[in-house]
């Protein structure tokens, strides 16, 4: 296979920027920034954050080597261990907006349940695995010489696995997506690319996953 360099991955207005050494990373960084101001646009060091993947002491107080002195445009920016899950702050987010719309209060005793059927939405639990299920099947219909489908099958060529229980990655939690829809158990990135192929299919099992999330997280609303 050709070598190919990822430098960033985008999704929407957020930008993770990836690099193996950290000369590299500032170089990055200050490229970004300068590239970002002539659009107009202007990064904030409050709201970046870094952090180093690996075998390395990630947990404070870090070790030299696991340190990151990054900056952004001379500020410099926080280094942490872990990103932080907003899934169970967005769903309360995503209520309380939608109580307010319909100017529900706490003393009306309505379940979220309720709320979501009166505004007809769902739980953000069930769009995000809608949508990271409709972005899976995208990719796998997507030639395997583009850059999205190359890194879906991609295996870091360095670096080896921690000890201990592996991490959750997004491939693991589209893979659970799939066996808690359709109940089979040993399914294999393969076993989805074949079933993606056919869309009509395809989304009748994310339309699933979504009803099963949203009957399943308000039960004990």
């Amino acid at each position: 296979k050709p070598l190919v360099t990822v430098l960033d991955t985008d999704y929407a207005d957020d930008m993770a920027l990836l690099d193996n050494i950290k000369p590299g990373l500032q170089e990055t960084t200050d490229l970004l920034c300068q590239n970002s101001a002539l659009a107009g646009a202007k990064a904030n060091a409050k709201k970046t954050q870094v952090m180093v993947v690996g075998n390395h002491n990630t947990q404070r107080p870090y070790t030299e080597e696991g340190t990151l002195n990054i900056t952004v445009e001379g500020c410099p920016v926080e280094q942490v261990s872990t990103f932080t899950y907003l899934g169970y702050i967005l769903e309360a987010f995503h209520q309380r907006c939608l109580r307010r719309i319909l100017r529900v209060r706490l003393f009306h005793r309505v379940t979220n349940l309720s709320v979501l059927q009166q505004t007809d939405t769902h739980c953000v639990e069930g769009i995000v695995a809608a949508s990271r299920l409709r972005w899976l099947g995208h990719i796998m219909r997507m030639p395997k010489e583009r850059l999205p489908r190359f890194l879906l099958d991609w295996t870091p060529n360095y670096g080896k696995r921690s000890r201990g229980r592996p991490r959750k990655t997004w491939i693991s939690c589209v893979l659970e997506d799939v066996k808690a829809t359709t109940g089979i158990k040993n399914l294999q990135m393969c076993d989805l690319e074949k079933m993606s192929q056919n869309r009509q299919d395809w989304r009748r099992l994310v339309r699933k996953r979504r009803q099963i999330l949203d009957a399943g997280h308000l039960t004990g609303s």
